[in-house]
Formats: structure tokens, C-alpha cells, sequence
């Protein structure tokens, strides 16, 4: 099975188009729905109906879009409809009303599990909110795309279709998430298929060096400028004297991160969770992929006591009954298998870990 991962662009509507229609969707590609002026909302509105009507009428036609001219030479027509489809899309009324087009080819071709994926911000005229955007699809990738690859199920990242501002990042992107990407031009028939390449991102020293800095950055926590300074700009993300990690530093993060969580207890994101000496203790027969998750969950905590979050992976809540004393509160390490829990209790603001134990019943 493969999990595809295709960027989308605005080809179904321009190569639908004429004239004037061909020159509003150019012109109005960065827009909400409500921002465009109704009488050029009408003109798009009916090329975006007369695209659907084409797409329906001549649905193997290699045509119609870069992506459906990709998707046909991958499969040569044997569409088996088991594999998963991401479409990423600009955060526009355009991308998504052409993410839309080619999700409904897709399901007619059979394909059950097709999304559309368009991160907060993702359009071109706003540095800003493009560059947020980007974090936004490094943590997508992360926890989307990262625990389903495995040797049954190949992550292939489509990169024919889409804006050649988000392509460079997804191709960077692909050399860590994806198994191969395929690309061919947009009137082309032979597809090109580019493995993933052994490659290492080698600034780990960086980020264990100021690790904490980096996980309160990753955790959207409050961080002082001199901390900042420390990590490379082309990390951060900076606005109004606030900062949080930008994408190449989720990517980055994302990558370093596994291993650091693994090797050992790392120090308390934040200073309102504290651990005691039998936290640590209790720690000592644990795998590295559990210790892995509880420094994960340190981070959950960190974020709840600082913001107030509390996930639902985390569930921190108050104990009934006094059986765990001094412990009064509860939350998830890990859910799956021998499930365990940590154990704590306030002291003023302060969250102490008292250890890891089994769940009660």
C-alpha cells in the first residue's frame, strides 16, 4: 500500500480556463471567498463548475490537471483504491475548491481515504503566515506521515502539482518522510521516480546543546531573547518579540528530538514541573522507546502547567481516594500495552513527579 502526499495547484481550473477566467484565477489565487468582488466570484464560480463538468465528461484525460496526469501514469489505470491520499492545499478559496475537484476524481477512481490538508496561513502574499504555515506542515508530517511509513506501507510524495514555493520546501521534506517522490511535467507521460536519499541533517549538537530552548520553542512556550539568540535564525520564527520554532527548525527538531528523548531523563522543560528523586528512580528498567515517551509527556506537562492545555494524550487529572499519597494527580506515559501512568502532586504552582507506576482499577 502507499500513503500519497500530493501538493496541489490551480492547473484544473487554468487549463479549464479562457481568456479573462484564465486571469481572475491568477489574480485572486491568494484570496478568501468572501474577498473576491461578487462579480469576478461569479466568473470563477462558473469555471470552477465548468471544470468539474470537464473533469467529469473526460475523467482519463491526462489533461486535466498535473496531479490526475501523475496519478494516471502511477497507477496505468489499475486504480486499487486501498492507498490513503493527502491533498496540500493552499489556505485559499481556490486551493481548496480545486483540492475538492481532484478529491472527487480520486474517489471516483475508487480511492475511500482521500484528505484535504491546507495549513493555517499557506499562501503566497504574506511572509508571515507562510512561514507559519511551513511549522505547521513539518508537525503535520511528524504525526501523520512518520508512524504510518513501515515496510508495508510506502510514503511517495507526488510533487508535479502545486506552487513552486511550497514544492522546494515538500521536496526537502521528502528526503525525511517519504520513501521516493515522483514527479512528471504537467503534459508529459513518463513518470520520474526519485528515491529517498540517504541524507543526515547534521545540526543535532545545536539542538542538544540548547534543548530546552528548543522543546519550549516547539511547545509555542515563552521564550527570553538571549535564549532565542542562541539558536540559528534560520530556525526561528519571530514576530512582535515573541518566537517559536519556523519550519526548517520543526524539521530540524523533529529529527533530533527521537533520539535525545531515548538516550536518557531530560531536564524539565519548564520550572513549574519538577521531578523528585523517585521519579527518576522508577525510570531506571524502562526501554528507550518508553523513556522516549515519557520525556514526551514531560512536555505535555510542561505545556498544561505553563498554558493550561491539557491534551488528550496527556489526561492529567486528580486522583480519587488517597491509596497513591503523596501523589494527588494522574497522567498518561504511554496507553498502549503494559499501560503505565506518572504519578505527582502539587506544591504551589509547582507540578512534582513522584514516579511511574501501573494505571489503578
Amino acid at each position: 500500500m502507499n500513503t500519497i502526499v500530493s501538493p496541489v495547484g490551480t492547473s484544473i481550473l487554468t487549463n479549464a480556463a479562457e481568456g479573462n477566467e484564465r486571469k481572475l484565477a491568477g489574480a485572486y489565487a491568494n484570496y478568501a471567498k468572501d474577498d473576491v468582488p461578487a462579480e469576478d466570484r461569479a466568473v470563477l464560480e462558473a469555471l470552477i463548475a465548468k471544470a468539474r463538468e470537464k473533469m467529469l465528461a473526460t475523467p482519463d484525460d491526462s489533461r486535466l490537471s498535473a496531479e490526475i496526469n501523475t496519478f494516471m501514469r502511477f497507477y496505468e489505470s489499475r486504480y486499487t483504491g486501498s492507498d490513503t491520499h493527502y491533498l496540500v492545499c493552499t489556505d485559499t478559496w481556490l486551493g481548496k475548491q480545486t483540492a475538492g475537484l481532484i478529491e472527487e476524481w480520486l474517489k471516483l477512481k475508487g480511492f475511500a481515504a482521500v484528505q484535504i490538508f491546507a495549513p493555517g496561513g499557506l499562501r503566497t502574499n504574506s511572509l508571515e503566515d507562510f512561514q507559519s504555515a511551513l511549522s505547521e506542515l513539518v508537525r503535520w508530517c511528524e504525526e501523520s506521515l512518520k508512524p504510518v511509513r513501515s515496510p508495508h506501507n510506502r510514503v511517495v510524495f507526488n510533487l508535479s502539482g502545486g506552487f513552486k514555493s511550497i514544492q522546494g520546501f515538500l521536496q526537502t521534506l521528502a528526503q525525511v518522510y517519504a520513501d521516493e517522490s515522483i514527479y512528471i511535467f504537467e503534459t508529459g507521460s513518463e513518470l520520474l521516480h526519485i528515491p529517498r536519499l540517504p541524507v543526515k541533517i547534521d545540526a543535532c549538537t545545536s539542538v542538544e546543546k540548547h534543548l530546552k530552548t528548543f522543546r519550549r520553542l516547539a511547545l509555542s512556550l515563552a521564550v527570553g531573547a538571549d535564549e532565542a539568540g542562541n539558536i540559528p535564525e534560520t530556525f526561528l520564527l519571530s514576530t512582535g518579540g515573541e518566537h517559536t520554532l519556523g519550519g526548517w527548525g520543526e524539521l530540524v527538531f523533529g529529527q533530533c528530538r527521537d533520539a535525545l528523548y531515548a538516550a536518557q531523563l531530560q531536564a524539565s522543560p519548564s520550572s513549574k514541573v519538577r521531578f523528585s528523586e523517585g521519579f527518576e528512580k522508577s525510570l531506571q528498567k524502562i526501554s528507550a522507546d518508553r523513556l522516549a515517551q515519557v520525556n514526551q509527556r514531560i512536555d505535555d506537562l510542561a505545556r498544561y502547567a505553563e498554558s493550561g492545555d491539557n491534551l488528550k494524550r496527556l489526561d492529567f487529572k486528580a486522583l480519587k481516594g488517597k491509596s497513591m499519597a503523596p501523589s494527588t494527580h494522574e497522567c498518561d506515559a504511554w496507553a498502549d500495552g503494559d499501560a503505565r501512568r506518572i504519578y505527582a502532586h502539587y506544591e504551589g504552582e509547582v507540578i512534582v513527579l513522584d514516579r511511574l507506576d501501573k494505571a489503578l482499577h
